[in-house]
């Protein structure tokens, strides 16, 4: 397990930047947990449907990672960066 900051550079106009099925603030750090697995931990989320029914949705972790989808799709993103300790 790692923990590394993840910042998404600043687009005006808009809140979050969706990258690896997550929504990273624009221009905000947020610390994920890296972790030593090639599956990407998931979280159920409640939703309701267009009729009123509610269903879960399995949907990546906003706190987790695994270490294949930080390698592949985190570190080669040109629009997010990864920060050394302490960098702001």
């Amino acid at each position: 397990m790692t923990l590394v900051r993840v910042q998404a550079l600043p687009r005006e106009g808009f809140a979050f930047r969706p990258r690896a099925g997550r929504f990273f603030p624009s221009a905000e750090a947020v610390t994920l947990e890296v972790l030593e697995q090639d599956d990407d931990p998931t979280i159920d989320v409640e939703k309701t449907d267009s009729a009123g029914k509610k269903y879960k949705q399995a949907m990546p972790d906003p706190k987790r990672i695994s270490k294949k989808v930080f390698d592949e799709m985190i570190l080669p993103d040109p629009v997010l960066r990864v920060l050394a300790d302490g960098e702001t």
